[in-house]
């Protein structure tokens, strides 16, 4: 058996705090001259492979996070102050009707969809944050057509962020990660 980090010590020692850690215990594994051997190496290179597109998948959950806080935070300011952002947003909540309506459906529904996909470890949750912010893009868009809006700086910021919130959302949807490698037993 190796002298320095070998594949036993990667995969039998106590549980690691993070996937990066591991993946770098292994890249050192491999790249001691002359002590491991190309069935030790094999696993471990596979296993730093799916590691490696872990990260990435993480960086793209992380923007998935992004955009579904944004919904949640846009949602709680509805609900916090539903005249303010009916106001922006050229609403006028004119009755206190108007202004439950604002509060309920421009407030409740982002803050409990935008929580859900935040603090849920589902992928559904993202992808359907996802798919509002770029129906809410889409209905923007058509109302070009059919409705000939004034269009200011907002108007068009706020298609930005749709799409751009969007997109982010749907990216880990797009990513199936494998499977982790399991070695000797254990899981990374």
């Amino acid at each position: 058996m190796a002298s320095h980090v070998s594949l036993a010590s990667l995969t039998a020692g106590p549980a690691r705090s993070s996937l990066r850690s591991w993946r770098n215990e292994a890249s050192a594994a491999l790249s001691s001259p002359g002590d491991t051997t190309a069935d030790e190496a094999r696993p471990v290179v596979e296993l730093t492979i799916r590691l490696s597109h872990q990260s990435l998948v993480e960086d793209q959950v992380n923007l998935g996070r992004l955009s579904s806080a944004a919904l949640m935070l846009s949602g709680l300011a509805g609900v916090v102050m539903p005249t303010k952002v009916a106001s922006a947003l050229e609403l006028p909540a004119l009755s206190g009707r108007a202004v439950a309506e604002t509060r309920a459906g421009l407030g409740g529904t982002y803050t409990a969809l935008g929580g859900w996909a935040l603090f849920s470890a589902q992928p559904v949750a993202q992808a359907a944050v996802g798919v509002t912010w770029l129906g809410a893009a889409a209905a923007r868009l058509g109302s070009l057509v059919v409705d000939r809006p004034r269009t200011d700086t907002a108007f068009w910021l706020y298609l930005a962020a749709e799409i751009g919130f969007g997109v982010a959302a749907l990216a880990p949807a797009k990513t199936h990660p494998s499977p982790a490698v399991t070695y000797a037993g254990v899981s990374p």
